[in-house]
């Protein structure tokens, strides 16, 4: 029995050294390794040509206003010139400016004969005491009459107070056509020219206070031009040639 078990041991050693000597004998399976394959990097958009953005036109300049020219009062027509028209203009230094000189000019292109008379410095209160308006209404017999006065009264604090005295000097007109031309202020007035819109009734009246006249040294008178440029405007506003 001692000899068979001995056999039997034997024989298990010796097949395990073979089996031992087997698994030695395989070869180990290296892994298998895959090499990647490089991706082709996607191509890049060919560069698109951009035309250069266009230039945004100028804006063109706006032409400058066309000076307005004030329209005579409603209902009340032109004053005619014509061939024989006697025209008396009267007031302070600003008749004796570009707007005496143009008016006068346009009078006489008509056939008309113009008369005028300035003081200096004057007033409504000058021109309505006394007798001088009536006497040289007298002495001139007018068809027209062209009242410029203000310019002295548009700094008075109380311009209400000279509503009177307009009153007195349309009165002394008479009923033959006239037409007062109102200032143009040279910085804000106080009111007058309100006043003698109103109460110059029913002479006309041209509102000067909207026009822009070139003035000489003293910015307060204008120039030949600047006082042309009043004169047209008056002309066109409130007379018509016949």
């Amino acid at each position: 029995m001692s000899d068979h078990g001995g056999l039997s041991r034997a024989l298990v050693l010796v097949l395990a050294l073979a089996l031992a000597l087997a698994v030695l004998a395989i070869p180990a399976c290296a892994p298998s390794h895959v090499t990647p394959r490089p991706v082709a990097a996607a191509p890049s958009p060919a560069p698109t040509a951009t035309a250069p953005p266009e230039p945004e036109p100028e804006p063109e300049p706006e032409p400058e206003p066309e000076p307005v020219t004030p329209a005579a009062p409603p209902g009340l027509p032109p004053i005619a010139i014509r061939k024989g028209t006697r025209v008396l203009m009267f007031g302070d230094s600003m008749v004796t400016s570009g707007l005496g000189v143009t008016l006068e000019e346009r009078v006489v292109a008509q056939g008309g004969k113009f008369f005028h008379i300035s003081k200096p410095s004057s007033t409504s209160l000058t021109w309505a005491e006394g007798r001088a308006l009536q006497d040289l209404v007298l002495r001139t017999r007018p068809d027209v009459v062209i009242v410029v006065l203000a310019s002295n009264e548009l700094f008075v604090p109380n311009p209400h107070a000279r509503a009177p005295e307009v009153r007195t000097i349309v009165q002394r007109i008479g009923s033959r056509p006239c037409l007062w031309i109102g200032p143009a202020p040279w910085r804000p007035e106080k009111g007058i020219i309100g006043v003698v819109r109103e109460t110059s009734k029913p002479c006309r009246f041209f509102d000067s206070s909207g026009l822009t006249l070139e003035r000489g040294p003293d910015g307060i008178h204008p120039t030949l031009h600047g006082g042309k440029t009043w004169a047209n405007a008056v002309w066109q506003g409130a007379f018509s040639a016949e």
